[in-house]
């Protein structure tokens, strides 16, 4: 079980640096001055959170055999929405009653980490709706796959199409 917890630590302590890493790149090099080479770089940057979000989950998924068996799942799509709604709800209140906007000024990359705070529950939801689209015999790491794939194609879309 300490393994567990070392891999979990790391990949969260890895996320931690890829945000830091990230408001580096961007103080460096505003994505305005630098384009698609700016989009390419932050596009990268949110994959390889999302690997870790799903290398998270496909961890906890090893350690805990049961991981999307229970039968709530096949509801989980909206719980997760209505947690997304209530954590997008409690971030505006921050920022409109605490001085959390000065402070992210002063420190960007904890901006990054609520960020992938966001990733991680939008990639839960992907994560439930692979849930109910597949067969239920499917593995959860086959799962997670999809939800990584969906997760990059929908990224791909949004920074490159739209």
């Amino acid at each position: 079980m300490k393994i567990y917890w070392l891999r979990q630590l790391l990949v969260a302590g890895l996320l931690v640096i890829l945000a830091v890493g990230l408001d580096l790149y961007m103080r460096q090099f505003p994505p305005q001055a630098t384009g698609v080479t700016g989009r390419l770089v932050l596009f990268l940057t949110i994959a390889a959170a999302l690997f870790a979000c799903n290398q998270l989950l496909f961890y906890y998924s090893q350690a805990h055999a049961g991981f999307m068996k229970h039968r709530i799942w096949n509801k989980m799509s909206l719980v997760i929405f209505i947690w997304l709604m209530l954590s997008s709800v409690i971030l505006m209140a921050l920022f409109m009653l605490t001085p959390l906007p000065d402070l992210l000024q002063d420190h960007l990359w904890m901006m990054y980490c609520i960020g992938i705070y966001f990733l991680f529950i939008m990639n839960l939801l992907v994560l439930s709706v692979v849930h109910r689209l597949v067969e239920p015999e499917t593995a959860a790491e086959r799962k997670l796959i999809y939800t990584w794939v969906a997760g990059v194609a929908g990224l791909a879309v949004i920074f490159f199409v739209v």
